[in-house]
Parts: C-alpha cells; sequence; structure tokens
C-alpha cells in the first residue's frame, strides 16, 4: 500500500500566507536569497565565495572582491534592471501559479498597481524563464477540448 502523504504539505498558499510570509520588500529579499544562494552567497559574474556584504551602492547590495563587479539578488535573474520591487515579483508569480491559467496581462495590472506595459513585460519575463527552464514538451502530451 502506497504512503500517503501528509495533508498539510498540499495545504495551498492564500493572499493572507502570502501577506504574512512577506510584510515587507525585505523579507522578500531574504527569502530570495535563501533560495538562490542556499551553499552561501556566491557572485553570479565569477562564482568567487569573497563578498563584500556592506556596501554603500545604491541599488546593488553586494560586491565581489575576486572580480570586483557589483551584484544583488536580481542579478542574473528575470528580475535583473526592473525597478519593480520584490513584493511585486512574489505576487507576480503567486498570480500566475496560483490559477491552473495564470492571469492575463490587464488582470494583473490591475491587482497589482502597475502599468499594462509593466504587466507584460513581467509577465513575458516569467513565460520566457519557465519556458527555458522547462523546455518543449517532449513524449505524449495530453490536451483538453479547449
Amino acid at each position: 500500500m502506497a504512503e500517503k502523504t501528509p495533508s498539510h504539505l498540499h495545504k495551498e498558499l492564500t493572499l493572507f500566507d502570502l501577506q504574512k510570509m512577506f510584510p515587507t520588500d525585505h523579507e522578500a529579499k531574504k527569502w530570495i536569497e535563501n533560495i538562490r544562494w542556499v551553499d552561501g552567497l556566491k557572485c553570479p559574474h565569477c562564482q568567487g565565495t569573497n563578498i563584500q556584504t556592506i556596501v554603500t551602492h545604491k541599488t546593488m547590495d553586494y560586491r565581489c572582491r575576486s572580480c570586483r563587479n557589483w551584484f544583488s539578488v536580481r542579478t542574473g535573474t528575470i528580475m535583473q534592471k526592473s525597478k519593480l520591487p520584490l513584493l511585486h515579483w512574489v505576487y507576480a508569480v503567486y498570480i500566475q501559479t496560483s490559477r491552473s491559467k495564470g492571469k492575463a496581462r490587464m488582470q494583473v495590472h490591475r491587482e497589482l498597481g502597475i502599468t499594462p506595459k509593466t504587466a507584460w513585460l513581467l509577465l513575458h519575463r516569467m513565460r520566457k524563464a519557465w519556458e527555458e527552464r522547462v523546455g518543449m514538451f517532449s513524449g505524449p502530451v495530453e490536451v483538453d477540448e479547449t
């Protein structure tokens, strides 16, 4: 008989849960850092570990002492060069992944309070990243009537 997975592992995340997890941009940043650098902080340019963390740069939080490049949690991700707060990115990913079909640009624009163009760019970057990560379908693919 197959072992059942505990029901608490399948609990869907609600907007209230998300708000508790990420009350500010700082918590979102720390969460992304923990996911990105599980084995410790590394330079996205040279993979060096000699990182200066107390820096006075306006937008870059780290400086690699090996290659002397500045970087942040956004560097080398879909969020690179985006001026949107990290909370917007977290909520946008939640919105897109919590619905079976995702959300349209205009719905994301209204829900996040951003311009339609920004919503389109945000969604485009997410879809591009998922396409690169998952790739094209291989093997049998099942579709319904829609």
